[in-house]
């Protein structure tokens, strides 16, 4: 197993003082990046053995509802990687790696990267390329989500240097709009993207506007929480003379636990919002990942994955 994360796991005496969402992705990682399978006594001999519990019922009733919660997960993704979950044990049914599943290890990585393990991965940290990686995964994602849909990739990266002023003309004609009467006040030399990281509209092949527009900010870092009200239409508003209101959206390789903590995340948002399971999971399919895009994130992650942190406890 995984080394228990550096922070969220808290002693727990009367009640659950742990972070749910921390512990899933911890539990969810070890399956993913270990060769063993794991059980729920292995998960709470390790709960018990670093006094984060004295109880051991009471231990077990808190990995019993991280266990149902990794089922679900598991269960919606087509069990990746022969993984199965049953009452007591997590295992795979097939002998796969994390390298046959790249898109989702890369999402279980990042979080191990920003929540569990953000210390010891630290001189590994790479924004730019974690960044453009899933920036470009969020678009094959959509892609297959939106068929028929114009999907393009514009966050500003090293790979796609391209200034908003350069492309501000191109993207208005394409939407079949107008410059916003502002647009020489918000777009300079100096302008990125302005949070639009992935524009998605549908047009119908005349030359009128008042079609779906879709305007995605994608954050793959912990300030993700920091970038929910970005792309601000209000900006874009007056950058672009929209006849057609655009919808803002927001995509995170994060997931959360339980029902009430995505409606509290995605209502800031005031949009789409994909977390890790809708991302990885568009319109039911799994077979949409590029052999080019799987390969790069293989080779992103070949000298990370054997430097995450591991447990003392045998699983």
């Amino acid at each position: 197993m995984l080394a228990l994360p550096e922070s969220g796991i808290r002693t727990s005496i009367k009640k659950h003082n742990s972070d749910l969402d921390l512990f899933c992705d911890w539990v969810e990682a070890s399956a993913v990046f270990s060769d063993d399978p794991i059980s729920m006594s292995d998960v709470v001999d390790v709960l018990l053995e670093n006094t984060i519990y004295e109880d051991q019922d009471f231990a077990e009733e808190f990995v019993s509802s991280a266990w149902a919660v990794i089922r679900a997960r598991f269960q919606r993704l087509g069990n990746p990687m022969g993984l199965v979950v049953t009452n007591t044990r997590l295992s795979r049914s097939v002998d796969e790696k994390w390298t046959a599943e790249p898109a989702y290890a890369f999402c279980l990585y990042l979080a191990c990267l920003s929540y569990l393990y953000p210390r010891a991965l630290e001189e590994l940290a790479d924004a730019n390329t974690q960044g453009e990686l899933f920036e470009k995964m969020a678009v094959e994602s959509l892609t297959a989500t939106f068929p028929g849909w114009e999907v393009r990739r514009l966050g500003w990266s090293p790979d796609n240097p391209q200034k908003l002023i350069n492309i501000v003309g191109t993207l208005t004609s394409d939407l079949r709009e107008v410059p916003g009467a502002e647009v020489n006040t918000h777009v300079d030399n100096y302008s990125k993207e302005l949070g639009l990281d992935v524009l998605l509209f549908r047009n119908y092949g005349d030359e009128n506007a008042s079609f779906p527009i879709i305007m995605m900010q994608c954050a793959s870092g912990k300030n993700w929480i920091g970038k929910r009200k970005t792309p601000d239409l209000s900006i874009w508003r007056k950058i672009i003379s929209f006849n057609s209101q655009p919808v803002k959206g927001m995509v995170i390789p994060y997931a959360f636990a339980d029902d009430n903590s995505f409606r509290k995340e995605s209502t800031t948002v005031e949009g789409i919002f994909l977390d890790r399971y809708r991302l990885l999971s568009p319109s039911g399919t799994t077979a949409w990942v590029s052999d080019e895009l799987k390969e790069e994130i293989r080779n992103f992650l070949a000298p990370r994955v054997p430097v995450l942190p591991t447990s003392a406890v045998a699983a």
